[in-house]
């Protein structure tokens, strides 16, 4: 809601290692997420146009962004602007004033999370690809040793038929 609060902010995380991208307000912050995926989103309540339960709704109403965490970050100290920023999508909740080892701490916290879960979907999507070409593969196999049966059923066929006939 203050750009001293976000230029503080942004600079504890880039010290940290973190690479930040900075928005004034909800709708911008939707369009700057919309392009660059990021692993966090930081979210105060009290923003220009868009507050943040608002801009945190309309994330999660996009695919894309959706499993993005939000971490809201407010003056708000009431139970109730807690639970409504649950209710909205976000994973946690730190008030204003902010210890900053506080801050570092959840933020790697959620980052590393995040980072687990989008690296075991791929993994999954990864076995799964594997098991569909694996079954696929069987697949083919038993096609082609059931052609290769009925062929041998008709050919021994052919062959009793035409002993049956010499018999006779």
């Amino acid at each position: 809601d203050q750009l001293s609060n976000l230029a503080f902010l942004d600079l504890l995380l880039i010290e940290k290692g973190y690479e930040t991208q900075l928005a004034r307000n909800g709708e911008q912050a939707l369009l700057i997420a919309g392009t660059s995926t990021p692993d966090l989103i930081l979210l105060d309540i009290t923003m220009p146009g868009w507050d943040g339960y608002e801009t945190c709704r309309h994330l999660k109403e996009d695919a894309k962004l959706a499993k993005i965490p939000v971490l809201f970050l407010s003056a708000h100290d009431d139970p109730q602007s807690r639970v409504q920023g649950f209710r909205a999508g976000g994973v946690d909740y730190i008030n204003k004033p902010f210890e900053q080892e506080e801050l570092l701490a959840r933020v790697e916290t959620h980052v590393d999370l995040f980072r687990l879960r989008e690296h075991l979907e791929h993994e999954i999507d990864n076995r799964d690809t594997q098991l569909s070409e694996y079954a696929n593969t069987l697949e083919r196999k038993v096609e082609e040793r059931t052609v290769e049966l009925v062929a041998a059923k008709e050919e021994a066929e052919a062959g009793n038929r035409a002993k049956s006939q010499f018999l006779a």
